[in-house]
């Protein structure tokens, strides 16, 4: 039994999920440690809305990090109990697919954060 966990396959897979794990917590917490802090084309959460102003800019890049944040934590937590229920290609897919789901999320809740908080001209509601 143990030498079936340990085969070339099942150690790619092991291996797949750990680096999974390590990219959906370093960008995130990436974003949410160093914020983008201007405008710009390239780093940070760049819907029209959120680049409106500097005050949409920074709390549109503050809310979808802080989220973004949390749900990749809460994705690798899943990824654990995932690992032993599934077998090893499936629970890494799964948890992709969950994560991606919630990224899309995400972005439709960012938005509509920004829908509430300011107006279409940027203003503070």
């Amino acid at each position: 039994m143990s030498d079936l966990l340990f085969d070339n396959q099942n150690l790619i897979f092991l291996l797949l999920h750990i680096v999974g794990s390590f990219v959906m917590l370093s960008l995130p917490l990436t974003l949410y440690r160093n914020p983008p802090t201007k405008i710009n084309p390239f780093y940070g959460f760049r819907t029209a809305a959120a680049k409106r102003n500097q005050d949409t800019w920074t709390v549109a890049n503050n809310y979808f990090n802080t989220n973004i944040t949390r749900l990749s934590i809460a994705t690798v937590l899943l990824q654990i109990p995932l690992f032993f229920l599934l077998p090893l290609p499936y629970g890494l897919l799964v948890s992709l697919i969950i994560w991606g789901i919630g990224l899309g999320l995400l972005f439709f809740l960012t938005q509509n954060h920004l829908h509430r908080v300011f107006d279409e001209q940027g203003n503070r509601k």
